[in-house]
C-alpha cells in the first residue's frame, strides 16, 4: 500500500531528509568525475540509490530525489531554472523506473527470477534511464551550459552513467535490503575471504599499476568475469553484486590514476569505456547468480513437496533399487531410509504381488507407460499394508539414466472397509436365504409330512397305496432334514462374525458357562486375519483342547494364550488338572488328540502336547506365518 501513496507522511520526513542527504553526497562524488561537462558524469550512483529507495520504501519518496537532485545541480551550476529541469528529469527517471519495475519486473523482488531480472535490465537499466539525460540535456542546453555540438556526447555520457548505476548500484541496494540475513558457517566465511582475496588481488593486478596505459592488453579485463561468475554461483546474488561493486571501485580508481587497460587519452573516454565494461560485467555476473538461485528455489520446493507429501514417494532405478524415499513412505513401512536403501522394491513387496511389480517395471523399461496397481507391501514388523502404487518413468536429461518415481497411497483402511462390506453383504444374503428356507421350504415340508401321515392313518397298513404314501413320507422327512442342514450351514459361523481370538474366547466362555471352571484368556501381538480354512482349523483345535481339559482333566482353571508374531502364530492351552500318561494314550481313548493332530497337519502347524499324571497338561500349536 505504501508504494501507491503519492506523497510522504509527516512521519516520513526523517526518511526524506536522510535519502536527500545520501543523494547529495553520492551526487557530489559523481560530479567530481564529470570531465566533459560539469553536470554530466559517466559515474552517477544517485540513479541506482533513487531507484532502489523508491522500490524499497515506496514511490512517495520522490520528493527526496527531487530535493537532492536540485541541491546537487544548483550547487554545481548556480542556475535555478536549469537545476529545476535537471531535478525534474532525475525524479521522472526514478519514478518511471520504479513504476516499470513494479508493473513488469516484480518490483523490488526483480532478482528472484531470471525473467524478471531481464525485464529489469531492459526496462529499468536501459529504457527508463533515458528520461534523465533527455530532460537534463535540454534544460542545460536552454541554460547555455552545453554547446550545440556536444549535445550527443553529453547525452551519451549522462545516460551511460545512469544506466550503469541502475545495473550495479540499484541491485546492490535492493539485494542487501530485501534478502533476509543468513548466518554463514565458519567454512563459508573462510571460503568467502579466499574469494575476496582473489577478487581484490586480481582487480588490483588487472586495473592497478601493473598494466600501465602504454601496455593496453584489451583481453585482460575479461579475466575477472569468470571469477565473478564463480562467486555468483557459489555464494549467490548478494555476493555477486557486491563483487561487481568492489571490482568497479578498484577499476575506477586504477583508471583515474592511469593504470590498467581502460586508461585512455582523456579521463571521460576512459570512464565511459570502463562503465560500459562494468555494466556488461554486472549483467553477466547477475544472470548466473539469479538462475542458480531460481534453480535452487525450485529444487527446495520440490524437496519440500517430496518430503512433506501425504503419500509415500520413492525414486528407484529401473532395477527396483531405491534412490530416494520420503519420510511418509518410511513411516508407512516402518523402515528407516538407510534400511530401505539396503533393500529393493521387490523385497518389500508381498511375494504374491512381486510378479506384478516386475512386469510393471519391465513395461516402464520398454515403452515408458505409467502403470497403477493395488498391491501389498510388507512392513518391517512382517505385517502387510495395502497400497495403490503408481509408477512413472522419469528421464532427467541427455546423458542421464532414467529412473522410476513410485507414488504410494495407503489404502489399507479402504480395503478393510471393502472386506467388511463384502462380509456384511454376504451375511445379509445368507440370512435372507436362511429365512426363506425356514419360512417357506421347511414349513412346507412339515405340512406335507403332516398331510402324508394323516393320509397314512386312513389307509390299510398293507397295500400298494400305503407303500407309496410311506415312501413319500420318508422322502419328505429326508428333504426336511436336508433343508434344516442347509439352514444351519447358512447361519454365520463364529469366525465370520469375529476374528480368531474373539471367536475362540467366546466359544470357551460358552463351553465353560455353569461348570465352575475359570477361563484365563489373553492375546498378544497385532491380530491379523488368516485364510478361512486356517482359522477354522485353529479354532476347532483350540475348542477341542478346552473341551478335553474340562471333560477329562477335572481342572479348576484353564489358561488360553495366543500370540501373533511376525513369522509365527502360537496357541497354547494349559490346565491345572490331573494330567495323564502320554504312553497310555491311543486312538480309542485319545480324547480327540488324533483329530487335533490331523487338523494341525492340514494347515502345516506343529502340535505339541505335554502331560504327566497328577500334573498340568499343555497343548501348544505353532503355525509358521509368511507376510500376509
Amino acid at each position: 500500500m505504501s508504494s501507491r501513496r503519492l506523497l510522504p507522511d509527516f512521519k516520513d520526513v526523517p526518511l526524506v531528509v536522510i535519502l536527500a542527504a545520501v543523494y547529495v553526497a553520492a551526487g557530489r562524488f559523481g560530479l567530481s568525475l564529470a570531465f566533459d561537462n560539469p553536470s554530466a558524469s559517466p559515474v552517477w550512483p544517485p540513479t541506482g540509490i533513487a531507484i532502489a529507495a523508491l522500490l524499497s520504501i515506496g514511490t512517495r519518496m520522490w520528493p527526496a530525489v527531487a530535493l537532492g537532485a536540485f541541491i546537487v545541480n544548483f550547487t554545481t551550476t548556480g542556475l535555478v531554472a536549469a537545476s529545476f529541469g535537471v531535478a525534474a528529469g532525475n525524479t521522472l527517471e526514478a519514478v518511471l523506473a520504479a513504476q516499470l519495475a513494479m508493473r513488469f519486473a516484480n518490483g523490488r523482488w526483480a532478482f528472484e527470477s531470471t525473467r524478471h531480472m531481464l525485464r529489469f535490465i531492459a526496462l529499468v537499466g536501459l529504457l527508463s534511464t533515458m528520461a534523465s539525460p533527455t530532460v537534463g540535456v535540454i534544460s542545460l542546453s536552454l541554460g547555455g551550459q552545453i554547446a550545440a555540438g556536444r549535445l550527443g556526447a553529453t547525452w551519451l555520457t549522462w545516460w551511460l552513467g545512469d544506466a550503469v548505476a541502475a545495473l550495479i548500484v540499484a541491485p546492490f541496494v535492493l539485494l542487501w535490503y530485501t534478502r533476509p540475513a543468513v548466518r554463514p558457517t565458519w567454512r563459508q566465511v573462510g571460503e568467502g575471504f579466499l574469494w575476496l582475496g582473489l577478487l581484490v588481488g586480481g582487480s588490483l593486478g588487472l586495473y592497478g599499476a601493473i598494466f600501465s596505459a602504454e601496455h593496453k592488453h584489451y583481453l585482460w579485463p575479461f579475466v575477472v568475469i569468470p571469477l565473478l561468475i564463480c562467486v555468483s554461483i557459489r555464494f549467490g546474488r548478494r555476493a555477486a553484486v557486491t563483487g561487481v561493486v568492489l571490482v568497479s571501485g578498484i577499476a575506477t580508481w586504477g583508471t583515474l590514476h592511469g593504470f590498467g587497460p581502460f586508461a585512455l587519452p582523456t579521463p571521460n573516454e576512459s570512464l565511459l569505456t570502463l562503465q560500459a565494461f562494468m555494466g556488461l560485467t554486472s549483467v553477466l555476473t547477475l544472470t548466473p547468480a539469479v538462475m542458480t538461485a531460481e534453480r535452487r528455489s525450485v529444487e527446495a520446493r520440490m524437496r519440500a513437496v517430496f518430503n512433506q507429501a501425504v503419500v509415500g514417494i520413492a525414486d528407484c532405478d529401473l532395477d527396483c533399487c531405491f534412490l530416494r524415499v520420503n519420510q511418509r513412505l518410511c513411516d508407512m513401512l516402518g523402515y528407516t531410509r538407510e534400511e530401505l536403501f539396503q533393500r529393493t522394491l521387490i523385497d518389500i513387496t508381498h511375494p504374491e504381488d512381486r510378479a506384478m511389480t516386475r512386469a510393471g517395471f519391465e513395461r516402464l523399461k520398454v515403452d515408458g507407460v505409467p502403470n497403477s496397481a493395488d498391491k501389498r507391501y510388507v512392513r518391517s514388523d512382517g505385517t502387510t499394508v495395502w497400497v495403490r502404487a503408481v509408477a512413472s518413468r522419469v528421464v532427467p536429461g541427455p546423458g542421464q539414466n532414467p529412473f522410476a518415481t513410485v507414488v504410494v497411497e495407503n489404502i489399507t483402511p479402504r480395503k478393510q472397509a471393502e472386506d467388511a462390506l463384502q462380509r456384511a453383504t454376504t451375511l445379509e444374503e445368507r440370512n435372507r436365504l436362511a429365512g426363506e428356507i425356514h419360512d417357506n421350504l421347511s414349513q412346507s415340508f412339515v405340512g406335507i409330512i403332516l398331510q402324508l401321515e394323516n393320509a397314512a392313518e386312513l389307509l390299510p397298513t398293507e397295500g400298494t397305496v400305503r407303500e407309496h404314501v410311506d415312501r413319500a413320507t420318508h422322502l419328505a422327512r429326508s428333504a426336511l432334514k436336508h433343508a434344516r442342514r442347509s439352514l444351519q450351514d447358512l447361519r454365520p459361523s463364529a469366525l465370520e462374525v469375529n476374528d480368531l481370538p474373539r471367536a475362540l474366547h467366546a466359544a470357551g466362555v460358552a463351553l465353560l458357562a455353569g461348570t465352575g471352571v475359570e477361563l484365563d484368556f489373553r492375546c498378544d501381538g497385532a491380530v491379523r486375519r488368516l485364510a478361512p480354512e486356517i482359522e477354522e482349523q485353529l479354532f476347532y483345535i483350540g475348542k477341542e483342547a478346552l473341551a478335553n481339559a474340562w471333560k477329562h482333566a477335572s481342572a479348576r482353571t484353564l489358561s488360553c494364550r495366543m500370540r501373533y508374531d511376525a513369522d509365527e502364530l502360537r496357541l497354547e492351552v494349559v490346565d491345572d488338572g490331573r494330567g495323564f500318561a502320554m504312553g497310555q494314550v491311543s486312538d480309542r481313548n485319545g480324547f480327540g488328540l488324533a483329530i487335533m493332530r490331523e487338523r494341525a497337519q492340514r494347515i502345516g502347524a506343529n502340535l505339541s502336547i505335554q502331560s504327566d499324571p497328577g500334573r498340568s497338561t499343555s497343548v501348544v500349536v505353532s503355525l509358521p506365518l509368511r507376510p500376509a
